[in-house]
């Protein structure tokens, strides 16, 4: 993981990730790409039809110029590698392309109902539709601690898998790492062989059994992170088609909603 990139917007969740971001990119000796996006929500009223469009997005480029101007001067202070990009449009679309060159994108988890913009939906949405691995912090989160506790959920699957080749070389910072399983999660990969892959990459791991929790196996998962004072959780994102899991309930879901610790996610290709 050498190039980053952190969704940057004039919103409650940005102090968060810039956090979460700055920690990340000096512990990896890494470079920051900081990505404004001016978004227009999209609106179907006569107001905008009839002009109100330019001037939503003249506002909102106005405030991303001012969050630019009051975000560099803690960036330099930073004293770490980086760039901004200031773009407009869709702000899953830009953030998108902008990961191309990137090894993982910083995002939150969730920033509550009806607010702007929708880092739960973004968060899905990138998850599908980008090539790199996605970091999902609360917006209360003060950084992200890499010397830590990591959870790595494991299940056997491709995305369990994808996420913990992903996330190796956090992994091999972190004081100590944890392979979970629970007891409702069927697996055809034991986890013995996914703590066998972490220790020819210089990872040792602990390897814990959980019952499952009739609640589903993302209270499983939370409680689990609280009980072991985990740092962050490691694990695949929507296993499972995720218009089924918005229908039926799921992990990712109830991990985006409610983890009291940071996300690494990773969706298999």
């Amino acid at each position: 993981m050498k190039d980053l990139l952190v969704v940057m917007h004039h919103d409650r969740g940005q102090a968060a990730r810039l956090a979460a971001a700055l920690d990340v990119t000096r512990a990896l000796d890494a470079h920051l790409t900081c990505l404004d996006v001016a978004i227009v929500p999209e609106l179907v009223t006569d107001y905008v039809s009839s002009g109100g469009s330019a001037l939503l997005l003249a506002d909102e480029e106005r405030t991303e110029q001012a969050n630019r101007a009051a975000m560099l001067p803690r960036l330099r202070e930073a004293d770490i590698a980086f760039d901004w990009l200031d773009v407009t449009g869709d702000l899953a679309d830009q953030v998108v392309v902008a990961s191309r060159l990137a090894d993982l994108i910083i995002v939150n988890r969730d920033l509550g109902n009806e607010t702007f913009p929708d880092m739960y939906h973004l968060t899905g949405d990138l998850l599908l539709r980008a090539r790199c691995p996605v970091l999902a912090v609360d917006e209360r989160s003060k950084g992200f601690t890499t010397a830590g506790h990591a959870l790595v959920a494991w299940d056997g699957s491709p995305g369990a898998a994808a996420a913990l080749r992903a996330a190796m070389p956090l992994l091999r910072l972190a004081r100590q790492v944890t392979l979970l399983t629970i007891a409702a999660c069927q697996s055809d990969l034991p986890a013995a062989r996914a703590a066998s892959y972490c220790g020819r990459h210089g990872v040792h791991p602990v390897i814990r059994h959980q019952p499952g929790d009739r609640k589903g196996v993302g209270a499983a998962l939370i409680d689990a992170a609280r009980a072991l004072a985990a740092d962050y959780v490691v694990m695949g994102g929507y296993g499972r088609h995720p218009v089924r899991e918005a229908l039926f309930g799921g992990t990712t879901r109830d991990m985006l909603r409610h983890s009291p610790v940071p996300l690494l996610l990773a969706h298999p290709r």
